[in-house]
């Protein structure tokens, strides 16, 4: 159910305009309310959206088995087109680099569980950098996106003998092997937060993608935490997502690590910033009626990675066991008949 109510005052497009480029002059946002009618509702309709969420994760490896495509990023578009969720970007949001060819990083703001789908669809269907722990929360979910290779999934409190920054860039190498088609969604803050500006920047991560070269860009989200709120148990219907995109950095553009993670969080702050004060400026963002962010490309195929290789295995095997003993119980039981005749 609707965690707060939006008021969203618009100017009427110049004569020719498409619906995409509508300017939204302003929009308010008025503190989220929980009266107890609400949280009645609002606590079977958070669970039941987990419950959706798990069932459709299961049609997803079914579908995976078999050798059907249905990726990540079109179910969180359909779990958000359930909710009508409206999506727009800041109008000096940058085009999102692509993808598809190169490994490219998306540093996220990560503000509920339900940042997951939401980067997943208006980026294309990235993979996830995520801790064993979300798992349990997700079960079938966590397990689908582990076998297609787009969660990539460690155990943030294990000892690491060869250093944090060195594993972590054997880690991502690896991990894109089994994904390699689309790039990375990373939560530079670690953990989730309801903080003004987040909170501070990890760095272990971010040294790891220097090391390796990979390209960043910042894409900040508004609202994600009134689309879904997991401590007051809640689901937003209606909520606009605003998003602004940053210049891509590159790790060749400084000579050092350290230059390199200042202009991250320098970006940040001024991508934050942007994202946020761009919903209360005249003509500061831009409605768009496609989930994608501009620039971004939807994941373009099912990578047969080893994983998914080893689950067709076991369940050919499992059917193979299954249809032997159906075929062995009824042979005993036409013996049996026999018998007794």
């Amino acid at each position: 159910m609707a965690s707060s109510s939006t008021i969203v005052e618009t100017v009427l497009p110049a004569p020719g305009a498409v619906p995409e480029a509508q300017q939204v002059s302003k929009i308010v946002l008025s503190k989220p309310q929980a009266p107890l009618l609400k949280r009645i509702v609002s606590v079977p309709a958070f669970f039941s959206f987990l419950a959706y969420l798990q069932t459709i994760s299961a049609a997803g490896i079914v579908a995976m088995i078999f050798g059907w495509k249905l990726s990540h990023a079109t179910v969180a578009q359909h779990l958000l087109g359930l909710l009508r969720t409206r999506f727009a970007h800041s109008a000096k949001s940058k085009t999102i680099m692509d993808d598809t060819h190169h490994p490219v990083v998306f540093l996220c703001n990560h503000r509920s569980w339900g940042d997951f789908w939401i980067d997943a669809a208006i980026l294309g269907g990235t993979s996830f950098v995520s801790r064993w722990a979300v798992a349990p929360a997700i079960p079938i979910t966590a397990v689908w996106g582990w076998l297609q290779g787009w969660m990539w999934l460690f155990n943030r409190n294990a000892k690491r003998h060869s250093g944090w920054v060195s594993w972590l860039s054997n880690f991502f190498m690896y991990s894109r092997t089994m994904f390699p088609m689309k790039g990375l969604v990373l939560y530079p803050e670690g953990t989730r937060s309801h903080l003004p500006k987040g909170n501070p920047l990890k760095t272990k991560s971010l040294e790891a993608i220097y090391k390796l070269g990979w390209p960043v860009q910042v894409v900040i989200s508004t609202n994600k935490e009134n689309l879904m709120n997991e401590g007051k148990c809640w689901v937003g219907i209606g909520e606009t997502i605003n998003t602004a995109v940053s210049e891509a950095i590159w790790p060749n553009q400084v000579t050092t690590c350290e230059e390199f993670l200042e202009k991250i969080k320098a970006t940040w702050s001024s991508t934050w910033d942007e994202a946020y004060s761009s919903m209360a400026t005249e003509g500061g963002m831009v409605l768009r009626e496609s989930t994608q962010l501009p620039g971004a490309a939807l994941v373009p195929r099912t990578h047969l990675n080893p994983r998914i290789r080893k689950a067709r295995f076991v369940v050919a095997m499992m059917t193979a066991l299954y249809m032997l003993y159906r075929w062995y119980r009824n042979r005993n039981k036409a013996d049996a008949s026999e018998s007794t005749e």
